[in-house]
C-alpha cells in the first residue's frame, strides 16, 4: 500500500539566537575574552544549524567601545575571531554569525560595524558591513565607524537563502524588499544592540512589519543586559504578529524554526509581494512633469486632505 506521494517535505531549518552578556571591551584582550566566553556558550547548545550572535558581540555596545575600535578591529578572514569561532563552527557543524568591529589588513580606513558567516566547515563565507550607521537616541556610529556597501546573502542547509541586516538597517523598507523580492531570502538574520532609549518602543513594531510585508522569517538578536535585552523571532504570517516571541533582558537563547511549508502557504494565501509595483518613480516624474500649477495644487490637496486613523474619518 502506498502512504504517501509527491517529494518529501523539507525539514525545518533550526536557527538559535545567543542573546549573550558579554563584557565592554575596549582592549584586544577584553576581546578575546569575550570570544572565548562566546565560544563555550555555542558549545552548551548544539543541536542547530544556524547561530546567531548579537551586533558587534566580541566587543559590546557603548561610546567607550566603539571608541576602542581602532584597537579591537580585526581582519575578517584572518582575525582571531574568526579562527576561534571557526573551529567552533566546523565542531558544532553549523553556520555562525557573528558580530565585530572590522578592519582588514592593509585597510587604512575607519572599521566597520560587521557579522561574519563561518560555514560549518569553519571558513569565512561571507561578511556583511553595516550599511545604515545610527547616530539617534544613545549611537553615535558616525563617529566611529564607516557605512559598508555590499548585501549579504548565503544559503544554508537545504538551500534556505538567508540575509544578513544589522540593527538600524530596519529601519529602510527599501533594503528589506530589495532581499525579499530579489535574493528571495526566506530568513534575515537581524544582530542588533537596541539600547533602551526613547526609540526602543519602535524595534517591535519595525520588525513585526518587515517579516510580514516581505514574508519572510527574522530573528532579531540583542544583548542580555538591563540596558538592551528584548530579542525577537517572528514567523513570515500575518497571525505571527500576533504570536511574537520575545526574550527578557538575561542571557539566553531564542530558537526560531524557519519552516518551507509555512512560507509556501502564507506566499500562496496572501500572495501580494505580486502586488508590488515597480513603476512608482515614474509616476513621481510624471506628476513633477505636469507643469507648477497643477503640481501645485496636487501638493496642496496632499498637505490639506489629513487622515484620522482613530475615528477612520479623513477632514
Amino acid at each position: 500500500m502506498l502512504v504517501g506521494c509527491g517529494p518529501d517535505p523539507v525539514s525545518p531549518l533550526r536557527v538559535l539566537g545567543l542573546q549573550i552578556a558579554n563584557a565592554r571591551a575596549t582592549t584586544a584582550e577584553g576581546r578575546d575574552a569575550n570570544v572565548r566566553s562566546i565560544a563555550a556558550c555555542l558549545r552548551e547548545h548544539s543541536g542547530y544549524e544556524v547561530y546567531l550572535l548579537p551586533e558587534l558581540a566580541t566587543v559590546g555596545y557603548s561610546d567607550a567601545v566603539m571608541g576602542g575600535s581602532e584597537e579591537t578591529a580585526e581582519d575578517a578572514m584572518q582575525g582571531p575571531s574568526a579562527k576561534v569561532l571557526g573551529e567552533v563552527a566546523r565542531k558544532l557543524n553549523a553556520f555562525v554569525v557573528y558580530g565585530f568591529p572590522r578592519r582588514d589588513k592593509a585597510d587604512t580606513r575607519s572599521p566597520t560595524i560587521s557579522q561574519n558567516v563561518l560555514g560549518p566547515d569553519g571558513s569565512v563565507v561571507a561578511t556583511y558591513d553595516k550599511l545604515h550607521l545610527c547616530s539617534i537616541g544613545d549611537c553615535s556610529e558616525k563617529c566611529f565607524f564607516r557605512s559598508g556597501d555590499h548585501l549579504t546573502v548565503f544559503t544554508a542547509q537545504r538551500g534556505f537563502c538567508v540575509g544578513v541586516l544589522i540593527c538600524y538597517d530596519v529601519r529602510f523598507s527599501d533594503v528589506w524588499a530589495a532581499l525579499a523580492r530579489d535574493c528571495r531570502v526566506d530568513l534575515v538574520l537581524h544582530p542588533s544592540a537596541f539600547a533602551r532609549d526613547r526609540a526602543f518602543s519602535q524595534w517591535l513594531p519595525f520588525v513585526a512589519t518587515r517579516a510580514c510585508e516581505n514574508q519572510i522569517y527574522v530573528l532579531s538578536l540583542s544583548f542580555g543586559d538591563p540596558s538592551f535585552g528584548g530579542s525577537i523571532a517572528i514567523g513570515p504570517g500575518l497571525q505571527d504578529v500576533e504570536h511574537v516571541r520575545r526574550l527578557g533582558c538575561e542571557q539566553s537563547g531564542l530558537p526560531l524554526l524557519v519552516d518551507r511549508s509555512v512560507l509556501e502557504e502564507v506566499r500562496r494565501d496572501c500572495p501580494f509581494g505580486g502586488d508590488r509595483r515597480s513603476d512608482y518613480s515614474q509616476m513621481v516624474k510624471n506628476l513633477q512633469g505636469k507643469g507648477k500649477e497643477e503640481g501645485l495644487r496636487v501638493c496642496r490637496v496632499m498637505q490639506i486632505y489629513k487622515y484620522n486613523f482613530c475615528s477612520g474619518t479623513g477632514e
